[in-house]
């Protein structure tokens, strides 16, 4: 024989109560009490109304992802070689390897090609020439053969060879390879040019009382030092 709490408790339920809030409110009962009530006489949880989903807002950065286009899209392989010049100057000495291909477009701060278009993510464009001409490099690096058999490039960010992308003259190789490669270039360099970049030659070296090696151009910077020849 059910108790009046209890048939109270079936009432709600049968007329559509959801939560147990709601059975409580209808039967006129706590909250903690309607649900001792239903575990006794074996009544099931009231089905919860689901609740609406929210629509997920598309953030700015998101939009900009999707509206990205792929490294592989004609649009984006066609505008990057707009900005090539496949006659460049050709390294002194290596006929074989060709001219540079100098690129014409923007820069990054330390002096290489930057490329990027239609929403495509920015990226190196001797790297990017490399991608599109023979997949992805094998080492993390790509280093400038041009520049590095260069007897007379100054180097620095103002070095016409960071500019290049021609794929033959790019060599894939480690981090440490590279920089091994800087410190032995540098280390020549001191050889055939000053410590400003200024290559020896006989017009441009002139010589101390001492026998000291000097350089012609970097003297002529300082207006208030007279040459004489």
């Amino acid at each position: 024989m059910t108790t009046k709490n209890e048939e109270a408790v079936l009432r709600a339920i049968s007329a559509g109560a959801r939560t147990w809030r709601e059975v409580a409110a209808a039967a006129g009962l706590s909250h903690e009490g309607a649900r001792q009530i239903a575990k006794r006489i074996n009544v099931e949880k009231p089905a919860a109304v689901p609740a609406a989903k929210k629509k997920k807002k598309s953030s700015a950065r998101g939009r900009t992802r999707r509206m990205r286009a792929s490294i592989w899209d004609d649009r984006v392989i066609e505008r990057f070689w707009l900005y090539v010049d496949r006659e460049g100057p050709q390294v002194p000495g290596f006929p074989e390897l060709g001219p540079c291909w100098v690129w014409l477009g923007p820069t990054d701060g330390a002096g290489y090609g930057s490329h990027t278009a239609f929403g495509s993510r920015r990226r190196s464009a001797h790297r990017y020439a490399w991608i599109l001409s023979r997949g992805q490099p094998s080492l993390p690096v790509l280093d400038h053969l041009c520049h590095s058999l260069s007897r007379t490039c100054p180097g620095g960010t103002s070095c016409r060879h960071r500019r290049c992308v021609n794929p033959d003259h790019l060599e894939p190789v480690s981090s440490r390879e590279n920089t091994a490669r800087s410190g032995a270039r540098r280390r020549r360099d001191r050889v055939v040019t000053c410590k400003r970049g200024h290559i020896w030659t006989e017009d441009t070296i002139l010589y101390d009382v001492h026998g000291h090696r000097l350089c012609r151009a970097c003297l002529e910077r300082w207006e208030d030092v007279e040459i004489s020849t």
